[in-house]
């Protein structure tokens, strides 16, 4: 059985031999034959062809590449990726199950080469145990190949491929290493564009020795449009691996390179050949990529499993029976009984028509083990039945499957105590997607503007039965009290309690999230899918004028070394440094501190400072947003004739549409009774004023402006 596995990738070689850039590859072609050949005829018939060797291939590396992550959290650098919990997950998983030793044709097997964790994003967990291999490491070599926004999901597939493969090379290839890999989701997409350019493509290196590669749920065929998940904001990635795309296409269709054709089809190691095995399921119920998704790719062993129902990690998790009721827990049985339904196909074609069923076959990490050891399984033999073909694909409809626009709510600006609960309140939203929100997966959430992410928030009412999980749950999120159609209203009930440290000002924010197929949370795309309002101290009014010995006059104010009128920022983008100088005119000191502050006014009236959504790196730089405090006094005290000043920026709001703003700003003292207004004496001016316009932008995802702030466009998850 290996021997014939062996036999079609040596002829496979041969017969693209325009694929080919060095013709002793065929030469070796043929002389495996001829070897082959003889172990063929020396076998005697129904025995089994499997060598002692089996073990020995168990001393080469694997390297295990991770898939497509969509969310920001918990940094705007990238989307975080914990390898390790990726391929073990609870219980135990890929690495675990290849360190146990398993009994395959009488022979013991256990991996004792190395394996490998590969991370990308900025923010995976590197470390020796865990992504310890680090694919920005070998930028250097592609700067010229589809570079830019490394670490994100804004970085292109093909620049991952151009890394990936100059790390197989510099660490294994050039030193005649042969490497197994094994890949879950986009880390397919990965492995396949690095050998299909590997070919024709002198950026990278040619001959990556890669001898296995196992794909769990990687799409291969592509993403149906406007799946959610994958449109994360319209972040590169997810929409490469969108069917049609031109990335998509040219896997399917391949390409032409000083007058040769080159496929990416079972793409091959040059001078080895590569087996390549892809692994899906029917389950869609669980699993939001289709089996033809996940196999559609021409040569290589295709299975698809029917049970166990997988989710699209558990094919990762699964040691054995036992563990169909969580398809992402690791079975309490770590053997090997073969026991699974699948149907198979072997080195056939896009267009299969031959599926064969199995109902003894071996579960996914027990198959995963037996193509890294070139030792295929003992299938049934026959045509066996024809399963129906696949559905058409539906045609999908435009615009975003998820989406919200606020209508209303019933809020207004509380005023509570602190360990006080609220009054029951309502916030109404607009499904303006095409999908029916379902209350088990869209839910309300505490959001935080400035981290861009859903959180745990300390407001939560444990008494309130809305809220999902209680007050424990991590992010915070409350649920759809029924189901939403497209274009319907909808509306969350709740309430919320203050913290007992409540004191100042605050201002809330909930967004209406997506819980997707593999249980991220997703925010909503809508220019206005968040809720939000002020919670005011009961017992602190603030406002009013501070006592007569405080007074101030305004002196200058500049930017860019020149004095401030006005100034235009892009979306999102973070000005230069604002200088605005007061005069001191009153009797008492300003002291040094937040005592004395310049906060947000509302241009007509002594009521307290406002809030403002131009606010800046809280506490850093300004104080707070709500109530705005932009600067305080913070080299010395400012004795009454002195000038004092205070430095701060603003960052415009993220905005598709262009737009203008006046911002006024006045000193004000903090009181015991809140923050009171430095008024004038003598009729002089004592406010700051300007004008911002804002040039809208399109929101993409994972893109950083010219102020370095992420646009917050992709989803969580």
């Amino acid at each position: 059985m290996p021997a014939k596995r062996s036999l079609y990738f040596t002829l496979n070689a041969a017969r693209h031999d325009k694929h080919i850039r060095h013709p002793w590859v065929i030469v070796r072609a043929i002389v495996a034959v001829v070897v082959l050949m003889t172990n063929l005829i020396a076998t005697a018939p129904g025995e089994q062809a499997h060598a002692a060797s089996i073990p020995a291939n168990t001393t080469t590396p694997v390297i295990l590449i991770h898939g497509f992550q969509p969310r920001t959290a918990p940094s705007p650098l990238g989307p975080t990726t914990d390898c390790k919990a990726y391929f073990e997950g609870p219980s135990g998983g890929v690495k675990t199950y290849l360190q146990e030793t398993h009994s395959i044709n009488n022979a013991q097997v256990t991996w004792s080469g190395p394996i490998h964790y590969v991370g990308y994003y900025n923010n995976d967990a590197f470390s020796p145990d865990n992504c310890d291999v680090d694919l920005r490491q070998q930028a250097s070599h592609c700067t010229s190949y589809y570079a830019g926004n490394d670490g994100t999901n804004q970085e292109d597939i093909r620049h991952l491929g151009c890394e990936f493969a100059w790390y197989l090379w510099t660490n294994y290839s050039s030193k005649h290493q042969t490497v197994q890999i094994v890949a879950h989701s986009m880390g397919g997409l990965v492995m396949r564009w690095a050998l299909y350019a590997a070919q024709f493509d002198n950026r990278l290196p040619h001959d990556l020795l890669v001898q296995n590669i196992v794909t769990f749920d990687t799409p291969h065929g592509g993403v149906p449009p406007g799946f959610a998940l994958f449109a994360c904001g319209g972040c590169v990635q997810g929409a490469q691996m969108f069917q049609g795309s031109p990335f998509m296409n040219e896997l399917y269709a391949g390409s032409d390179h000083n007058g040769a054709h080159y496929s990416a089809q079972s793409p091959q190691s040059a001078s080895i050949g590569t087996t390549w095995t892809m692994m899906g399921n029917l389950c869609l119920r669980q699993n939001p990529l289709t089996s033809a998704k996940t196999t559609y790719m021409a040569g290589g062993y295709k299975v698809i499993f029917s049970s166990p129902c997988y989710g699209h990690k558990g094919f990762m998790y699964d040691w054995g029976p036992g563990n169909n009721t969580d398809p992402n827990a690791a079975s309490a049985n770590h053997g090997d009984t073969e026991d699974a339904s699948v149907r198979f196909c072997d080195l056939c074609d896009i267009g299969v028509v031959n599926w064969r069923t199995w109902d003894r076959a071996p579960h996914a990490l027990r198959r995963m083990l037996l193509a890294l050891i070139n030792e295929p399984p003992q299938e049934p033999t026959g045509p066996g039945p024809v399963p129906p073909p696949e559905p058409a694909p539906t045609p999908t409809p435009n615009g975003p499957a998820f989406a919200a626009s606020f209508v209303t709510d019933t809020t207004g600006t509380l005023k509570l105590n602190p360990n006080t609960q609220s009054p029951r309140f309502t916030a109404t939203f607009k499904n303006t997607g095409y999908e029916t929100w379902q209350p088990e997966s869209v839910f309300l959430a505490a959001y935080s503007p400035k981290s861009n992410a859903i959180v745990r928030t300390a407001w939560c009412n444990p008494s309130d039965a809305n809220y999902i999980g209680g007050c424990g749950h991590d992010p915070t999120v409350m649920k759809l009290s029924q189901a939403c159609a497209p274009q319907a209203e909808c509306t969350f009930t709740y309430s919320v309690r203050t913290p007992g440290d409540f004191s100042d000002v605050m201002m809330l924010y909930w967004m209406v999230v997506h819980l997707d197929a593999l249980g991220t949370y997703e925010m909503l795309d809508g220019t206005t899918n968040d809720e939000h309002y002020l919670v005011a101290p009961g017992n602190t009014p603030g406002g009013g004028i501070a006592p007569g010995q405080y007074h101030a006059q305004w002196v200058s104010d500049s930017y860019g070394g020149h004095a401030l009128t006005g100034l235009t920022l892009d979306s999102g983008q973070v000005s230069d440094k604002i200088t605005v100088t007061f005069a001191n005119t009153g009797s008492a000191d300003w002291p040094q501190g937040t005592e004395v502050v310049l906060a947000l006014w509302d241009g007509t009236s002594d009521g307290p400072p406002t809030g403002t959504n131009f606010c800046h790196d809280v506490p850093n730089d300004w104080l707070s947003c709500v109530p705005g405090i932009a600067g305080w006094i913070g080299y010395g005290a400012v004795h009454p004739g002195q000038n004092g000043t205070f430095e701060f920026q603003i960052q415009a709001p993220f905005t598709q549409t262009n737009s203008d703003a006046t911002l006024s700003f006045r000193p004000a003292l903090h009181t015991a009774n809140g923050y009171q207004w430095i008024n004038q004496a003598n009729g002089q001016r004592t406010y700051e004023y300007f004008t911002v316009h804002v040039n809208g932008k399109p929101r993409v995802c994972g893109q950083t402006t010219p102020g370095g702030i992420a646009q917050p466009s992709c989803v969580a998850g």
